[in-house]
């Protein structure tokens, strides 16, 4: 009996990370920098991807994303049509920043952890959206959460900000 369940979990683990890796083997995978935009964490069904080179700058202060081509935001927003999907940013295909929030014009919640927002057709990278002094009462309770979730990644985010500093993409 031990025996059949120890071979059925190496069967399902085995299954398990094949499912993981599928959403990275259907992006072609150009460049250090990737980004798997998805409906869920779970799902893994890639809704659109881009890379480093598609990314013309990032300006740290106000955390706008510009890309070379606009059409790449044009895409982000056409195909996120949902009220959910997330981002996963990849560097040398290992997850960097993982299950970063989409947010949509639709929705109608706040989110206290990194946000991609797209705002008068353009794109930022935000701590959470919408910004706290429109959340009323819950204004330092967002705010507190917001600095918790920004301390909890910040190896990844300085990664990710080298990266962007180290290809001439940062604006600071």
């Amino acid at each position: 009996m031990n025996t059949k369940v120890f071979f059925l979990a190496i069967i399902g683990l085995a299954l398990f990370s094949c499912s993981e890796n599928e959403a990275i083997d259907k992006v072609n995978v150009t460049g250090e920098l990737s980004v798997v935009v998805t409906l869920t964490p779970e799902t893994k069904d890639v809704l659109t991807a881009f890379t480093g080179n598609d990314i013309k700058s990032f300006n740290l202060a106000t955390r706008e994303i510009v890309f070379v081509n606009p059409t790449t935001a044009d895409n982000l927003r056409t195909r996120i049509t949902g009220l959910f999907a997330t981002m996963t940013f990849y560097l040398n295909e290992r997850p960097l920043l993982d299950s970063v929030c989409v947010y949509s014009p639709l929705a109608s919640f706040y989110y206290n952890d990194l946000t991609f927002v797209s705002i008068d057709s353009k794109c930022y990278l935000l701590d959470g959206f919408p910004a706290s002094d429109n959340l009323g009462a819950s204004k330092e309770k967002a705010q507190r959460l917001r600095e918790e979730n920004a301390q909890a990644r910040k190896a990844e985010w300085d990664t990710f900000i080298k990266y962007l500093r180290d290809t001439g993409k940062l604006v600071e």
